[in-house]
């Protein structure tokens, strides 16, 4: 059937060799930005394992297990937003900046108790998941916990300069970032070992988010959005102390108990800190509460086809239509 009705319909190529190499030119900067961060986050085990030996490469892998799955999270609501991003940019610096303000204080408000929580119980957190023989590992969870934390605002980041026309200079900023994170680690390895790994990724990510800031300093206002930053890492003060007093309690408590105790109480102390900053609304809470409880889920719908309409009465198979130039399908 296909064949027969190509005289009828006959097919034409529609690709244009300047148009490809056209969207092949402008996809360079953001391709060059990915290959740049692979790189990145991918040279500090090599180099651990030729600098230091198998042993703290094996016990860095353990801890960048620990904080690497949270990027994931980053990316997931930064690609959801970027469409919102592009659209207020058209609309205006006031609207870009102020969605760019409260998309930071969401990341925010997400990444930063958890950093908090991982590095005071990271101890705990590696015993649970590799056991005594991998406690070393703890100082470096601490310092990959918070370079994720500059992570997740450096994809924000990230698409924000894209959603501003400003994707060109995004390759610049990975390539200093990256030669930063490489010499770091070349630098810091064979003096401190994972320890010199973890600061190499963490002081890579902070220029980077330096760089990003420079980038959009003339769309965002870099005031309001450090300050929404600090407020709540205010707000997480009484959770930092409960969490500090814990652990140097000088109690002997297992690690999964540890962590069972601690969370409800950092969870509420969080919350309550992050109102009193004014970082965190009534309204958040509420909508935390009824994700949490699953209680917005909708019923699945049914088949729109079993809902006759006024204009619509009933969906049915077209191929029951016999039509001019198609009398009839038949199979």
């Amino acid at each position: 059937m296909c064949f027969s009705s190509i005289p009828t319909y006959p097919f034409s190529s529609r690709f244009s060799l300047a148009r490809a190499r056209e969207h092949l030119l402008g996809s360079v900067p953001l391709m060059g930005y990915n290959v740049l961060v692979l790189i990145a986050g991918q040279a500090d085990l090599p180099l651990l394992m030729a600098l230091a030996g198998p042993v703290s490469a094996g016990i860095y892998a353990l801890a960048s297990r620990i904080t690497d799955p949270l990027i994931s999270i980053a990316i997931a609501y930064v690609t959801g937003l970027y469409p919102l991003l592009c659209a207020k940019f058209e609309e205006g610096r006031k609207q870009f900046a102020t969605v760019y303000r409260e998309s930071t204080r969401v990341l925010a408000l997400a990444i930063i108790p958890l950093a908090i929580f991982v590095s005071i119980e990271a101890n705990a957190i590696v015993a649970l998941l590799g056991g005594e023989h991998f406690a070393a590992a703890a100082i470096a969870v601490q310092l990959l916990m918070w370079a994720m934390t500059a992570t997740f605002f450096n994809q924000l980041a990230v698409r924000a300069c894209m959603a501003a026309n400003l994707e060109r200079l995004i390759p610049y900023v990975a390539i200093t970032s990256a030669g930063v994170n490489i010499l770091a680690n070349l630098a810091l390895i064979p003096r401190w070992q994972i320890v010199g790994a973890g600061m190499a990724a963490l002081g890579s990510e902070l220029i980077g988010l330096c760089l990003f800031t420079v980038l959009l300093r003339h769309h965002v206002r870099l005031l309001s959005v450090m300050g929404v930053i600090s407020r709540v890492f205010l707000g997480n003060l009484p959770a930092l102390a409960f969490l500090y007093w814990l652990e140097n309690s000088g109690a002997r408590i297992a690690p999964v108990s540890s962590l069972l105790l601690a969370a409800p109480v950092v969870l509420v102390l969080t919350i309550l800190g992050c109102i009193a900053t004014g970082t965190l609304s009534l309204k958040d809470v509420r909508m935390l509460r009824r994700f949490l409880s699953n209680k917005g889920a909708t019923k699945p719908s049914r088949d729109v086809t079993d809902r006759p309409t006024v204009m619509l009465p009933r969906v049915q198979d077209i191929a029951n239509y016999p039509t001019v130039m198609l009398p009839r399908i038949r199979i």
